[in-house]
């Protein structure tokens, strides 16, 4: 097909028929307000809107804290963490998926932009085949269920292993291990994260085709994603570093 593109005189209104796509660059702060509320429920309504039931008898997987705090029974129902859009599934409105937002939840905003633009023109063009809502719905709870075997991203999830995990830190004395940046433990929940969400943006390139491949959760990750997972642990360690600049710096 042919592609046009039109730049509209300030304060002037016109009308264009036979429309593809529109593609509305919002800025750094993401802006939805032109659409009406039907359209931009599925980018601006809260995860905490949303829950989803924990299978019964479900265990997390064990990490530093386990042998701390024991196997934590999750609240009947459990919030999708960050990693989730709970209305979206890869950037599409599950209620109508010809309604897409590009957004970003890891470290590596540029490239993960990158590979979900990749995404959606994929589905676009149909290089990708846009699953059911019933499916987007299915993998979204798969998702979700990754997410609550990750420390950090299950705290903010499921009330009652934030609980537990308050009241070590409070019987610590405000000085548990998890703030100490040096400790093993600390540092095998970050990059279990880190690791966590580099296979999912893994997961996304390889869906769209991105010429770039940092491998999944499944089949673990690649050099080129374990590159990005020990550049983001030096990022964050850097960040804890005393300062021992010179002066005159």
């Amino acid at each position: 097909g042919e592609f046009a593109k039109y730049i509209p005189i300030p304060g002037s209104e016109f009308d264009i028929e036979e429309i593809d796509t529109i593609i509305f660059c919002t800025g750094y702060r993401p802006n939805v307000s032109m659409l009406e509320p039907s359209l931009r429920n599925s980018f601006t309504t809260s995860n905490s809107n949303k829950r989803m039931r924990i299978p019964d008898g479900w265990k997390m997987k064990p990490n530093p804290l386990t042998e701390e705090i024991g196997d934590i029974e999750p609240i009947y129902q459990v919030t999708p963490s960050y990693h989730v859009s709970a209305f979206l599934y890869d950037g599409m409105a599950i209620s109508n998926p010809s309604m897409m937002f590009i957004h970003q939840i890891t470290d590596n905003p540029l490239i993960e932009i990158d590979a979900r633009a990749w995404l959606l023109l994929s589905y676009i063009t149909g290089k990708t085949e846009v699953p059911s809502p019933e499916e987007m719905e299915r993998r979204n709870f798969e998702d979700t269920m990754r997410d609550m075997d990750i420390y950090t991203l299950r705290y903010d999830m499921d009330k009652a292993y934030a609980i537990a995990v308050d009241k070590a830190y409070y019987d610590a004395g405000g000085d548990h291990w998890t703030y100490d940046v040096n400790d093993p433990r600390t540092q095998f929940l970050q990059k279990e994260l880190n690791i966590h969400s580099t296979g999912q943006l893994g997961e996304r390139m390889r869906r769209a085709g991105y010429p770039l491949d940092f491998g999944t959760r499944d089949e673990g990750l690649t050099k080129q994603g374990m590159d990005i997972v020990n550049f983001n642990e030096m990022s964050t360690y850097a960040r804890y570093l005393e300062d021992e600049s010179p002066a005159e710096w």
